[in-house]
């Protein structure tokens, strides 16, 4: 018996499985470079709807509303709604 017959079941499986493995590898990467993606877009919606927020307010408070009416109507804190300039858009 040869070399290559005593061991082709053994050899092929390790074929196998190393392409297996690669293939694992890249589907994980792929799962993680998709949930990185995810996440980006949803900080990205995050910050722009703070962004929003913010103009409103700044809106707002130009037209003289109260700091008070403006957290009511955004949903931003009190101390945020007074740490905006008025300047700074």
């Amino acid at each position: 018996m040869t070399f290559k017959e005593a061991h082709a079941s053994e050899v092929l499986n390790m074929l196998l499985t190393e392409w297996n493995q690669d293939e694992a590898l890249e589907v994980a990467r792929e799962e993680g470079r998709e949930e990185g993606r995810e996440e980006g877009r949803e900080e990205g919606r995050e910050e722009g709807e703070e962004i929003g927020k913010l103009i409103i307010a700044k809106n707002l408070l130009a037209k003289g509303s109260t700091p008070e009416f403006v957290c009511e109507i955004t949903g931003l804190s009190l101390d945020k709604i007074r740490e905006l300039n008025l300047n700074d858009f």
